[in-house]
């Protein structure tokens, strides 16, 4: 690893080259620079389902926190830089952006409520190419699984038109017939490589 780019309440990682740094935004008393490996960590879930259940971890250190009564320790995540970012701000916008999600939800119970705030969390971004603004998408799951065609179409229905989401809806569907190719719709985002199966979810999704 780089050595770590500590400044400010900033603390810059980047594991080696040719990967993005990751800036820790934070208000720790320190940054205790480490090395440590853990290996062959154990998932037992994967290993219940037959899956590769052993895995490294590597931490770069620690940080540490001497907070008084009623402080709030910060720590803010980003790849974006190493500019200023004010959390309680950035907290704010994020609940009142979940809270206006709910609008129209009031009277529906809390499960409705949770069910919108997650099918949220599939919405994404994408991170434009040269020349081309940002396109709302639909992450086929986390924490490294992008956005596949046949899994956005399959789920837009559910996540977007039935929590009344409509104009990003139609805003994904355009941005996957912009990427037609021979009359198919593309698999995996950012190509260009399509199937039926995907073209015949579009369909279905354009209907529902």
């Amino acid at each position: 690893m780089q050595k770590p780019d500590i400044h400010n309440g900033v603390c810059g990682l980047s594991p080696y080259p040719g990967v993005p740094t990751v800036y820790f935004h934070h208000n720790a008393r320190e940054f205790a620079q480490g090395f440590n490996w853990f290996r062959q960590m154990e998932y037992a879930r994967e290993a219940e389902r037959g899956l590769d259940a052993h895995e490294d971890a590597w931490s770069p250190g620690e940080f540490r926190y001497a907070l008084a009564n009623g402080q709030d320790a910060v720590m803010v995540v980003t790849a974006e830089g190493a500019g200023y970012f004010d959390s309680t701000f950035l907290l704010n916008a994020e609940r009142k952006r979940r809270q206006a999600l709910l609008v129209g939800w009031e009277a529906t119970d809390d499960v409705t409520h949770h069910l919108v705030l997650a099918a949220d969390q599939f919405i994404v971004e994408n991170r434009p190419q040269e020349n081309e603004e940002k396109q709302k998408s639909v992450i086929a799951g986390y924490p490294w699984f992008e956005d596949w065609g046949r899994d956005t179409l399959i789920s837009l229905p559910g996540l977007l038109w039935s929590t009344g989401r409509n104009k990003e809806a139609a805003e994904i569907l355009k941005t996957y017939a912009a990427y037609t190719s021979e009359g198919l719709f593309r698999t995996v985002s950012r190509t260009r490589r399509g199937n039926r199966n995907t073209t015949r979810w579009t369909q279905a999704s354009g209907l529902s």
